[in-house]
């Protein structure tokens, strides 16, 4: 692995990488981790991020004592850890009828903007007793209550009859019975703000969408979603260039769905190395629209508003939710970044 001291991200796939899907870059005070979706997704690198901290800090503090929880290079792979949960069709109960979801809402006007290669972030940082004294109060979930204040922020700033859906990132493997795997698992969850919500309590707009949560996360859901992943990748295989492959799937460039989405890792376990690490942030080539990255790391919960446009109209509704219910805050200035693209097609056989 070719690690250097730079701040540019680095294409994966390239030579500069040797052709990994997977990059670790440095300078200063920070390290750059980069992964492609291809190989793991967040939940997937999460392990690794652990242990990589772990041997950091063990050798820059001298420190050597084991956390529990932490993978150590000398442990052997879990049960189904490299196995792929989509290479095969699930069977489904022909008795399950999956509950209608809401697909159309408000949508952003940001999103109808001409695109430029450029992309943009606003860091949030909130500390884990603050934002939890919040979510506790009003009996909901770390995930569900950044979906309300967001949700609750866009009503506040373009007052409106229509829904507005927050698509929620979801982690299939438990059901799908591949709990360990490393591989991309996730599906999307839409949890909607109905009009007839809007007028409600924090509490009691947690409570309907804990229901929605509970309605649509389960195995059923979870295996019919599987198969159409298995559906597209066997007629992707079909497709006979990689450049056809690209073009095939090109549409995913540009799709955005309303309203926005929302992604939570959850809690990075550092253990005691957690007074060395000043917070973590995840963030990727923007899909069009807002997405927002969740981590609650080193006391911090880090929520990165992530963007095709530069406005931070959206951040500073937020804020104001946060406001609103006395919950302290900080909130970066806008950052501007761009992705490499891959180069895979660089060594693909046609």
């Amino acid at each position: 692995m070719n690690i250097k001291d730079t701040k540019e991200l680095r294409s994966l796939g390239s030579r500069d990488v040797n052709r990994h899907l997977f990059d670790v870059t440095f300078h200063n005070t920070t390290m750059y981790l980069s992964f492609h979706h291809a190989l793991c997704d967040g939940g997937g690198f999460k392990p690794f991020l652990e242990s990589l901290l772990y041997y950091y800090c063990s050798y820059r503090y001298k420190k050597d004592e084991k956390i529990p929880g932490i993978r150590l290079s000398e442990d052997a792979l879990l049960e189904k850890e490299a196995s792929d949960p989509f290479d095969h069709e699930y069977e489904i109960d022909p008795d399950y009828k999956s509950p209608e979801t809401e697909k159309e809402g408000y949508h952003l006007k940001e999103n109808d903007l001409p695109q430029d290669t450029m992309n943009y972030r606003y860091e949030v940082l909130i500390k884990d007793e603050d934002f939890m004294r919040l979510v506790k109060e009003n009996k909901s979930t770390p995930s569900i209550m950044a979906c309300l204040l967001q949700s609750n922020a866009i009503e506040e700033l373009d007052p409106s009859n229509q829904s507005i859906i927050c698509n929620v990132a979801c982690d299939m493997r438990k059901m799908l019975h591949y709990e360990n795997t490393f591989k991309n698992c996730v599906t999307s969850i839409p949890l909607v703000l109905r009009n007839d919500l809007k007028n409600l309590s924090l509490q009691e707009q947690s409570q309907d969408l804990r229901n929605q949560m509970k309605l649509l996360r389960n195995e059923q859901r979870a295996k019919r979603s599987a198969n159409m992943i298995y559906g597209l990748s066997n007629k992707i295989a079909n497709i006979e260039s990689f450049k056809e492959k690209k073009e095939a799937l090109s549409y995913f460039d540009t799709l955005a769905f309303d309203t926005y989405s929302i992604s939570y890792i959850g809690k990075i376990n550092l253990g005691y190395n957690e007074e060395h690490i000043e917070s973590i942030h995840l963030f990727n080539q923007a899909n069009e629209g807002l997405n927002i990255h969740m981590i609650d790391a080193a006391g911090y919960f880090s929520i990165d508003f992530k963007q095709s446009f530069p406005s931070d109209k959206y951040v500073q509704g937020f804020i104001k939710q946060l406001q609103k219910y006395n919950v302290p805050y900080t909130v970066s200035k806008r950052i501007d970044y761009t992705v490499p693209t891959d180069k895979i097609q660089q060594i693909a056989r046609v």
